[in-house]
């Protein structure tokens, strides 16, 4: 097999399941599981609901009907500051809203939202996914971040409300894909000798990607023929979890096989493929 670069990843469809998925959980809880504590501290069940429901709001409103909040920022850090203190006003104003209506609305915003998407040509540029790089990305990185996004919290849901994950191979290879885009950026000032590949492994959804030292850059591979210098083999339940912030890198790394250069390794336990 020769050597493949990464592909465009088509979410669409799995998306529309997720959030039919979604939907069929939150009409099935009770009034004390909307209220428990979940992974975003200080929010809810119910919060991070809501939450997901000013994405949807926000996204419509901005990427397709032109609708923008005046905010300036200076830098990354005042980006991610106003986006938190903009996505704590929301919550704490949206808890009168019943879990009934909140249903209502997400199934609403969520069907006008996928066909927004695929009313849009997928390879067209888009906006820049900030973790990936600062150029334009083609809209369907922009989908799949906003998948990797509802999925990420879908699951604080799931946990906070203690039922079944959606964690099978057909949430979780989409969402680690895409995660996994990060790499080449992640590693832009990480010197190797030329050639040198870093690898990521999930065993649970049997898949592996590459990227290899390439004059002053890292390109990314699906696949290669060479060798691997450093491989990093990381449970699936970890790498969402370190990818998002939700664990050390100290706890993930106890957790990681590494085998080759460890030092090659050390980058991608920093790696972070959301905006945070």
């Amino acid at each position: 097999m020769t050597d493949q670069p990464v592909q465009s990843i088509d979410v669409i469809d799995t998306f529309e399941k997720l959030r039919a998925e979604l939907l069929q959980i939150l009409s099935q809880l009770r009034h004390l599981q909307w209220q428990q504590p979940t992974a975003c501290e200080g929010w809810s069940v119910h919060d991070v609901a809501v939450h997901l429901l000013g994405d949807d709001i926000g996204l419509l409103s901005s990427r397709r009907d032109g609708h923008h909040e005046p905010a300036r920022f200076n830098n990354y850090a005042e980006l991610i500051a106003w986006i938190n203190y903009r996505n704590d006003v929301w919550v704490r104003a949206a808890r009168r809203i019943s879990p009934k209506v909140l249903i209502h609305l997400l199934r609403d915003t969520g069907e006008q939202e996928m066909a927004f998407w695929r009313s849009l040509d997928p390879m067209a540029d888009g906006g820049p996914v900030s973790w990936a790089g600062m150029e334009p990305a083609p809209v369907w990185m922009e989908i799949a971040r906003e998948y990797t996004e509802f999925w990420m919290h879908t699951q604080h849901i799931c946990e906070g409300a203690g039922v079944i994950a959606l964690k099978t191979p057909e949430y979780m290879h989409p969402l680690l894909d895409i995660f996994a885009r990060a790499m080449p950026y992640t590693y832009r000032y990480t010197i190797a000798p030329e050639g040198s590949i870093v690898t990521l492994t999930v065993p649970e959804v049997d898949d592996s990607w590459h990227i290899r030292r390439e004059g002053d850059k890292w390109r990314q591979y699906a696949h290669l023929d060479a060798a691997s210098t450093t491989t990093v083999v990381l449970p699936a339940d970890v790498a969402w979890r370190l990818f998002t912030k939700g664990l050390s890198s100290e706890k993930a790394e106890a957790k990681a096989t590494v085998t080759g250069d460890e030092a090659l390794a050390e980058p991608l336990f920093k790696m972070v493929s959301i905006m945070a």
